[in-house]
């Protein structure tokens, strides 16, 4: 990646799973050099900064059900390179909001990287397609909508919860 975008700042930054070597991993960002490494936990004040300058977001998970930080990305109009684990694919949809790789396959997640940082209007394009896509899935309304019609599907019809207090004569 690094080759074929050498200008490219590539920022590390988020909670890294305590199953890789956080010592080999700042040592290659080191080595490879132009890695902005921030481990740990992101406080709200960064993450617009952080999203707000970023061509894109990279999601390399080996483990995953989901993602919250592609929702995120989406809340700032930034593509998401992710790789295809659980359901992921139901928020990174390929090749309309985002990227999607196979897990563990560092080639295909560092090219998938350099075509969105090479082609600036298809990464603005995906990031548009994927903030659309929150707001019709799952902006506050949205998800208000579905979470009362789910509600409705299963609770009974209004008066059958609660029955009115029976009078007791003395």
């Amino acid at each position: 990646m690094r080759q074929q975008v050498p200008d490219a700042r590539l920022v590390l930054a988020g909670a890294v799973s305590s199953d890789v070597d956080l010592r080999a991993l700042l040592g290659k960002a080191k080595q490879v050099g132009g890695v902005d490494a921030r481990p740990g936990y992101v406080g709200a004040d960064e993450v617009q900064d952080l999203l707000a300058e970023a061509r894109v977001v990279v999601t390399p998970y080996l483990r995953a059900s989901q993602s919250g930080v592609a929702h995120l990305a989406y809340t700032f109009r930034r593509p998401v390179v992710a790789t295809d684990m659980g359901d992921v694919s139901s928020v990174v949809r390929d090749r309309q909001t985002g990227l999607l790789v196979s897990p563990g396959r560092p080639g295909e997640l560092a090219d998938a990287i350099v075509t969105l940082l090479n082609a600036p209007a298809l990464a603005r394009q995906l990031g548009d397609a994927g903030h659309n896509l929150l707001v019709e899935t799952s902006s506050w309304d949205r998800v208000a909508q579905c979470v009362n019609k789910s509600l409705n599907q299963v609770l009974p019809p209004t008066g059958v919860l609660a029955s009115p207090p029976k009078r007791v004569d003395p």
